[in-house]
């Protein structure tokens, strides 16, 4: 048999509703039949008889005071227990899972989402779509395994670093995705110094540091292996790092012309 939607359920369900508290927990049924489980009858304790179903078992609300329904988990084949107690015009509501005694709990008033109309499904609710938000937040969401919610939450901690760093850069990873690149500025320019820090995402570098590889005109570029006696080996210095080269701009490693001592270095005179 497929499973019902909740118009098809209420429909087949009016002519034994007592109550708005009813109405409101078929609704709860059809979630928790919408989640993956079947029902196997009312009462604490199961019976032989019991079968699964997906409809609300005979006499489901006999009680006016309370509601025990019990649940299969055909994932997993886990026994639940649904019971929901009246208290005065609210609806205390607990989901058990019997294996362990874990629960989940939610409170409503019934006024606050059924009219209290009890033929008509279109005229029966009021904040239906709020209702079930809160039965799946605050019942089916308690059950879900620890790696399930790590899971949610990197993803939303993911989305929100994006959301962040857009807003941050003011059009930044996904401004460059759609094409568009920046003006460009001839880095050699006098004028250029500086002009990194005001766009730190533009890839200009640079900023208030002076590069000494644009000191000069176009087409220079500083040797690293200044003043060294042989010239470093290939990849000793990454393209574009920073480097303070060992010697003056210019040097080589041919004997320097003021190597030797000259004659008297030693008078103070001289």
């Amino acid at each position: 048999m497929p499973l019902p939607g909740l118009e098809l359920l209420y429909q087949s369900l009016s002519s034994v509703y007592k109550n708005a508290d009813d109405v409101l927990v078929s609704v709860i049924h059809w979630k928790i039949i919408s989640n993956g489980f079947k029902c196997i009858g009312k009462g604490e304790k199961g019976k032989s008889c019991d079968k699964k179903s997906e409809m609300l078992p005979k006499d489901w609300n006999s009680d006016e005071n309370v509601y025990v329904l019990r649940y299969n988990q055909t994932s997993n084949n886990k026994i639940f227990i649904l019971k929901i107690i009246k208290i005065d015009d609210s609806l205390m509501v607990n989901f058990m899972r019997e294996e362990d005694e874990k629960v989940a709990s939610m409170n409503i008033r019934s006024s606050d989402h059924c009219t209290g109309v009890l033929d008509d499904y279109h005229s029966a609710f009021k904040n239906l779509e709020d209702f079930k938000k809160r039965v799946k937040k605050e019942i089916f969401d308690e059950f879900k395994s620890s790696v399930e919610k790590k899971s949610e939450s990197r993803k939303c901690e993911k989305s929100s670093s994006l959301l962040e760093d857009d807003r941050f850069t003011q059009g930044g990873p996904s401004h460059r995705r759609s094409g568009q690149q920046h003006e460009w500025i001839d880095p050699d320019g006098p004028f250029s110094v500086g002009r990194g820090d005001l766009d730190p995402f533009g890839g200009m570098g640079g900023g208030m540091l002076m590069d000494p590889r644009r000191s000069g005109g176009p087409g220079f570029g500083m040797d690293p292996s200044t003043g060294l006696p042989a010239r470093l080996p290939r990849g000793a210095v990454p393209p574009g790092a920073r480097f303070d080269p060992f010697g003056p701009s210019g040097a080589r490693p041919s004997p320097d012309p003021d190597h030797m001592r000259p004659p008297d270095y030693d008078d103070m005179f001289m």
